[in-house]
């Protein structure tokens, strides 16, 4: 009963860390954003650019949401087509339209030349008070590993302990 138990459990392991990896392996290209200033006055003009690591897309759309303090976003986002400079490289210039917003949210919709969309991950940047004087302050770009990475240690590592135990019986 107990080996019964092991293996079902060694089985659902694997199940699992399957599920996560492929889950984790989407075929969303590879983007990069950087935008200009790094930390805008409300109501002023925001280059961006963007770089994608696929040589399959036929258009890129940015999609730029400005919010308030409270979390509030203001209805009129902003789409606007990115124009292609370079092979993979796309820019656009927003002029940011509220002096009250206190934050951008902003994500990319990426177009394959077979008509696949794509949404890129939501990314936000905080904002100075309209008739700020303060110096811009730079913020690095949040950069997380991913969760499937995290769940495929452990579960191999259970299952390495597990596989032992049941060796050492």
């Amino acid at each position: 009963m107990y080996n019964k138990l092991i293996n079902f459990l060694l089985l659902a392991m694997l199940f699992f860390v399957a599920i996560i990896s492929l889950a984790g392996m989407s075929r969303l290209p590879a983007v990069t954003v950087i935008h200009v200033p790094e930390t805008p006055m409300a109501g002023t003009s925001v280059s961006f650019e963007a770089t994608v690591n696929d040589s399959n897309i036929s258009s890129l759309n940015i999609i730029v949401k400005e919010c308030q303090e409270n979390g509030v976003c203001f209805l009129d986002s902003q789409n606007v087509s990115m124009e292609k400079f370079a092979e993979g490289r796309y820019r656009t210039n927003i002029t940011l339209r509220h002096s009250d917003a206190t934050k951008v949210e902003y994500y990319l919709n990426i177009k394959e030349i077979n008509g696949t969309w794509w949404k890129s991950n939501e990314r936000e940047f905080n904002l100075l008070p309209e008739n700020s004087s303060m110096n811009h302050q730079y913020e690095k770009e949040n950069k997380t590993p991913g969760f499937e990475v995290f769940c495929f240690v452990i579960s191999i590592t259970t299952a390495v302990f597990l596989l032992r135990l049941r060796r050492a019986k």
